[in-house]
């Protein structure tokens, strides 16, 4: 476990940028935190190293999945694989552009004149909300719930059949 923090390995990479030597940057370390001990020179070399390569300088991994990137670039991968037929995304904000909470009276305003008016004449359709999973989201249409057995997986009928077109 290494015994300095961010600040210092910050501190240590910005002096190094400056000065361009191992050793500089451990006197101008002694001297901008006024400690007695600098860093190692391996210590400095890791700390520049991780800078260049991921723009910080901890070595910590961030817990969890890693997050995919929103690009436009892959939405329009998503788009054209189902063939012109998305219609959204909608956001909710008021007049200042500021998003608000998404509330079932804005909700159901949302569907009534944005969605039902934009959507193309099809016996067939899937309504997917972000964030809401098939078997706990609450259906919000006249044929009612699709039946699931419990501890069913999270994979919804988009995901499902989709995968197979983009795979």
């Amino acid at each position: 476990m290494d015994r300095w923090g961010v600040t210092e390995g910050v501190c240590a990479v910005e002096l190094f940028i400056r000065t361009g030597s191992i050793t500089e940057t451990q006197r101008g370390f002694r001297r901008e935190l006024n400690q007695q001990e600098a860093p190692s020179p391996n210590a400095i070399r890791r700390w520049v190293r991780q800078w260049r390569e991921k723009g910080s300088v901890t070595c910590k991994n961030p817990p969890g999945r890693p997050s995919s990137v929103r690009t436009p670039n892959n939405i329009a991968r998503v788009l054209a694989s189902v063939s012109r037929r998305v219609t959204g995304p909608y956001f909710c904000d008021d007049e200042g552009g500021k998003a608000i909470t998404v509330i079932s009276h804005r909700y159901t305003e949302m569907i009534n004149e944005f969605l039902s008016p934009n959507l193309p004449p099809s016996n067939t359709l899937w309504f997917q909300q972000d964030g809401a999973t098939a078997r706990t989201a609450r259906v919000i249409s006249p044929f009612g719930d699709v039946p699931r057995p419990p501890r069913s997986p999270d994979l919804t009928a988009p995901d499902f059949f989709l995968w197979l077109i983009e795979k």
